[in-house]
């Protein structure tokens, strides 16, 4: 959740594979390799030299995770069910 919660404060965020998070790499953020010490550090220090792209994905991301909603979560619940019933029946 702490992905979601920084973009949604506006921040570009890294993250690796391992958090399961479904934002954009080098839109949102960046995805970097698990364990991998240099690439987090490479990024780190991209976003800190570059005002201009910090503010840029973070305002990307803040846009993108605000269709992460409950109400959008439980609308594609019950649309899986209802195709999942429909393909049963038939």
């Amino acid at each position: 959740m702490v992905v979601y919660e920084a973009a949604a404060c506006g921040l570009p965020v890294i993250w690796t594979r391992n958090v399961g998070a479904a934002l954009r790499d080098s839109k949102d953020g960046f995805e970097i390799p698990i364990a991998d010490a240099h690439a987090l550090a490479e990024k780190i220090l991209l976003l800190y030299e570059n005002e201009v792209q910090r503010r840029e994905m973070g305002q990307s991301a803040q846009q993108y995770v605000q269709q992460f909603t409950w109400q959008n979560y439980h609308r594609e619940v019950i649309a899986h069910y209802d195709s999942m019933l429909a393909a049963r029946r038939n």
